[in-house]
């Protein structure tokens, strides 16, 4: 089996924004199998990330800068007892206290360290500036009419030269999106990434030929290295044109949806 996959070598993406209908999915942990009339809506914003990413790290480096500074207050009765002459205490410290100010200083520096090491290695695979794809991703549960989960997130191109190979991030860390085959005009296409442990078909209709759906299943264990036992579990989504449409929320973001 291959250990990589070969994406298409153009991707426009403002032809890429818009509404995608899921057709099928491989089976993961982070979408349901028995969702409805799932979408993908992808809307454009560039020059620039996203101020809601922004704002979260601004927020975990608040309370990384408070962690480090607490971290010398819940140790300090140690300090004292070990440079102090004579281990003489300026304020009286039971045993107890002794062993809670260790307790809770090794706390806060390892959740310090924890969130350093986290700021680094998102924050720095994270899109600064450029063309930021937001992602909308939805579905009902059970049927047709049951409840809406939706998640949010966004995408990039981390290297221009391969603009079909994204990053895609709904929970901080990224995971790569693949577009692997795409209809010339923008109608159908097949996602999926290098461990082929994902692989989706979008078209942006409801409804989709199932001649293509063969083709794209055919292309994915020829060209993409996906097995076929692999492919034989995809889970098919139904889909209804006469479904109760979502509501997509764009102008919280100011982003311009494409035509597709």
């Amino acid at each position: 089996m291959m250990e990589s996959t070969t994406t298409v070598k153009d991707l426009d993406l403002m032809r890429y924004a818009g509404e995608w209908y899921e057709m099928g999915h491989l089976p993961n942990a982070f979408q349901p199998d028995d969702g409805h009339g799932t979408t993908a809506t992808y809307g454009v914003r560039v020059n620039g990330g996203d101020s809601s990413y922004h704002a979260s790290f601004r927020w975990l480096s608040i309370v990384f800068v408070l962690c480090v500074c607490l971290t010398p207050f819940f140790f300090f009765p140690l300090f004292v007892f070990l440079f102090t002459p004579n281990r003489v205490f300026l304020v009286p410290v039971s045993r107890n206290g002794m062993i809670a100010s260790v307790v809770w200083g090794s706390v806060m520096a390892f959740v310090s360290l924890c969130l350093l090491i986290f700021l680094c290695v998102v924050y720095g695979t994270y899109p600064k500036k450029g063309t930021i794809l937001r992602v909308i991703n939805q579905t009902r549960k059970g049927s047709f009419q049951g409840s809406v989960r939706r998640v949010e997130g966004i995408a990039w191109v981390p290297d221009v030269l391969r603009p079909a190979q994204l990053k895609v991030s709904f929970f901080f860390f990224p995971s790569d999106y693949h577009v692997l085959e795409l209809d010339s005009d923008y109608q159908y296409a097949l996602v999926g990434e290098p461990t082929h442990t994902f692989l989706w078909i979008l078209s942006r209709v409801p409804v989709l030929d199932p001649s293509v759906t063969d083709e794209l299943l055919q292309k994915a264990t020829d060209a993409h290295g996906y097995s076929p036992e692999v492919v034989a579990k995809m889970v098919w989504t139904p889909q209804s044109p006469t479904a109760r449409p979502f509501s997509v929320p764009t102008s919280a973001w100011g982003l311009v949806e494409g035509q597709g």
